[in-house]
């Protein structure tokens, strides 16, 4: 999913030395492919910010239809959930970046990933190098072909 028609809120406020930013959305999920249709979408998230570090914790929801290249449904409702923990500190020229993500689809690929990303600027350049492992997992039973009745022996 990679946009939405809805509403987001989001407010900003200070606590001790500390920048939070709070943001929630609501809306229709709009998918890049034609077999899938988005429909209900929500998502919180917060990021604290203090000195030269941020942590940002986000959830998502957000429900679809499954459907075959001529428009028929396939799967009505299905729903994926999705989190992700992030974080960065930034140092006069070094910049450390880290975070996992996960996700739950009811009809499609679970996946999970890890990164860390350690930078250090140069001037205007920031090269960096980047170490990560995303994994998918698939259950073929949500791929079962249709019962066509009963085979004939043998």
């Amino acid at each position: 999913f990679d946009k939405y028609l809805g509403v987001e809120l989001t407010k900003a406020l200070q606590w001790e030395s500390s920048n939070i930013e709070l943001q929630a959305l609501a809306g229709r999920a709009e998918h890049t492919l034609d077999t899938i249709e988005g429909r209900g979408v929500g998502l919180i998230s917060a990021r604290m910010e203090r000195d030269r570090a941020w942590v940002k914790l986000a959830l998502l929801g957000v429900g679809y239809d499954v459907l075959t290249r001529d428009g028929r449904t396939l799967e009505h409702s299905p729903r994926a959930y999705m989190g992700s923990l992030e974080a960065e500190w930034a140092g006069d020229y070094a910049i450390l970046n880290g975070g996992l993500t996960y996700g739950q689809a009811d009809v499609g690929p679970d996946d999970s990933m890890v990164y860390l990303s350690i930078g250090y600027r140069v001037g205007k350049w920031t090269p960096y190098l980047l170490l990560q492992d995303k994994r998918m997992r698939f259950d073929a039973s949500e791929f079962q072909r249709p019962n066509r009745g009963p085979q004939p022996p043998g």
